[in-house]
């Protein structure tokens, strides 16, 4: 076993990426690591070796294919450590949201980067790959390291595309396979969600595709996303309309209905609570900023 020990306890994206630019790959011989934390988004894939990846609450072993992530501000280190090899995958989800409304109806997408990064037990590991899958991650994570390396003309939009590439191949690797646990089938559900927020979802309907009672189901929710299901709804309705606006092409109303919302002064006050401006505000302060 490596006894290597690294103690230092908060990284920050701009130590690594000092120019700025949010995305950043390590190829990583991991060592018996303290408990830290960071400011970023981390996705680590393990190519060799194993060890256990702990936080404050658990820890679980970790193999050649595993795949997670690593959300801002989780503390979490590394154990018992042989020869563990891994690709860690730096970036800023906002790098994608052009992808999000199509990633978003992927229950893969949510069980790494949404239910993974809202829960501090580590019951599993979230996604693995096999041999030949493991091979595509490698391409694509070579592939953004040489860019970030070389800094050709265009190494940025480079980067972007292919952590596009990649965050879309392991979100259909994590929606695939025959495993039914309560992780994946909510991560259905999260996928389901999105795809239907126009019309109205009812409790039992929604705890019906988990076959569970509407409390255990809301238990469930609450513990994974530490929130209801209805909140969480109303946030996709209120992230849809934002993309609606900024889009430009149709008028407050039709946002409204094609969100979700019946009711048209209901959708501007949640509009002004969570982003601060009534939606007709937001988009003329968007339109005279581009």
């Amino acid at each position: 076993m490596n006894s290597r020990i690294s103690t230092k306890r908060h990284y920050e994206l701009a130590e690594v990426a000092s120019d700025g630019f949010p995305i950043w790959v390590n190829k990583h011989y991991e060592w018996n690591h303290l408990l830290h934390s960071h400011d970023f988004i981390e996705l680590v894939i393990v190519e060799r070796g194993r060890g256990v990846h702990f936080t404050k609450d658990s820890r679980r072993k970790i193999v050649p294919g595993d795949v997670f992530v690593i959300p801002v501000g989780m503390e979490h280190g590394y154990e018992n450590v042989e020869l563990l090899d891994s690709w860690n995958i730096i970036f800023d989800l906002e790098l994608l949201k052009p992808l999000m409304p199509d990633l978003k109806h992927m229950p893969g997408f949510h069980t790494l980067f949404v239910l993974e990064a809202n829960r501090s037990k580590l019951a599993e590991v979230p996604l693995e790959l096999d041999v030949d899958a493991l091979g595509v991650v490698r391409q694509l994570s070579r592939k953004i390291a040489g860019e970030r390396r070389e800094h050709r003309d265009g190494y940025r939009s480079a980067c972007i595309l292919a952590l596009g590439e990649l965050v879309l191949f392991l979100s259909r690797e994590a929606s695939g396979g025959e495993r039914d646990n309560a992780s994946i089938r909510l991560a259905e559900v999260l996928g389901f969600m999105e795809r239907n927020c126009k019309r109205e979802l009812k409790l039992e309907e929604l705890s019906g595709m988990m076959n569970m009672s509407s409390r255990n189901f809301q238990r469930l929710f609450r513990l994974y996303l530490g929130t209801n299901p209805f909140a969480h709804l109303l946030d996709i309705r209120l992230q849809r309309a934002r993309r609606l606006l900024e889009a430009g092409k149709m008028n407050i109303s039709e946002i409204a209905a094609e969100s979700g919302f019946s009711d048209g002064a209901y959708f501007t006050r949640q509009f002004r609570k969570v982003f601060g401006l009534t939606p007709s505000a937001y988009r003329g302060v968007r339109h005279s900023g581009s």
